[in-house]
């Protein structure tokens, strides 16, 4: 029987086995082709604080799969009041197959597990929210993340290099919390806190540094550096970046694909576009509209 209290609960080697299940059943429920390996089977959902996400997709994903869940609220059951946590950890699992707790405190989560006879996830602690990372790497995995690059940036230290010069720049920056957006322009920066309209950014932008439009010859320098500097971008992204629209956007990136200057991938249903790899000592030939370009 296994708890999983932390991302370190799941081995490393697991991992990409259980995003290929993940896709198969997130597949399976679009094309209404239901697979129930869970009928006849219980959770109990013990919250000591209130949810939205977290209740109602493990309570979703229960019934999508075949089986149940019991919603306890702290105050229903008394936890650690009016009965003990292993108590209600040895009750629980006599009555139900798997107990989820979204708690206060991590310790409460180590003691349910210590004392259930079922397993026991960690539905949110002061610790870790380790259904929601996983949740988060899985949508990363989809969109094309490279799990061994990743394993690999863990194990020689480079991921560790990176977070602290995030973390360097985020204090040098004044970020003291999340979304903090920090926009450079030639001359001037400015710092927008909190989730925005897009037409905050917008005003912005063009106050620091006026973006070409797709209309003048630098549009696709503008391109070029962009998707240098940032790697594979979406299309709603660079559309933002050159303030058109996603349509007159995409013509300009395909007609840049076309020259052999941009790479277009379809990853997880979406669109993306990612610099032609360098390589040392090579020379592009100009694609067909670079030479028309040229001539003028």
């Amino acid at each position: 029987m296994n708890h999983f209290l932390s991302v370190r609960d799941l081995p490393r080697q697991d991992v990409p086995r259980l995003f290929a299940l993940i896709a198969d059943l997130k597949g399976r429920q679009k094309a209404r082709d239901r697979m129930t390996p869970l009928a006849g089977r219980t959770m109990a959902l013990i919250f000591e604080k209130p949810s939205l996400r977290t209740r109602v997709t493990f309570e979703v994903a229960m019934v999508q799969l075949g089986g149940a869940a019991v919603y306890l609220a702290a105050q229903e059951i008394g936890l650690g009041e009016r009965e003990s946590i292993p108590d209600i950890a040895r009750n629980l699992s006599r009555w139900v197959d798997v107990v989820a707790a979204r708690v206060f405190i991590h310790d409460t989560v180590e003691q349910l597990a210590a004392h259930a006879s079922v397993p026991v996830i960690n539905g949110l602690s002061d610790l870790e929210h380790p259904c929601q990372a996983l949740a988060d790497f899985f949508t990363l995995w989809e969109r094309g993340l490279d799990l061994a690059e990743i394993a690999r940036a863990l194990d020689d230290g480079s991921a560790r290099r990176a977070f602290e010069e995030d973390l360097a720049e985020c204090r040098r920056e004044g970020v003291t919390g999340f979304p903090t957006f920090v926009l450079h322009g030639a001359r001037s920066s400015v710092r927008i806190e909190g989730y925005r309209p897009w037409e905050e950014f917008e005003e912005v932008l063009q106050g620091i540094a006026p973006v070409p439009t797709l209309g003048r010859p630098s549009a696709k320098d503008t391109l070029r550096a962009f998707l240098g500097r940032y790697g594979r971008c979406a299309t709603r992204e660079i559309a933002a970046v050159l303030g058109e629209s996603d349509d007159e956007t995409e013509l300009l990136l395909d007609e840049m694909a076309a020259d052999g200057g941009l790479v277009r991938r379809e990853i997880g249903g979406g669109l993306f576009w990612e610099p032609v790899p360098v390589v040392r000592g090579e020379v592009r030939p100009a694609g067909p509209s670079e030479k028309a370009e040229a001539s003028r």
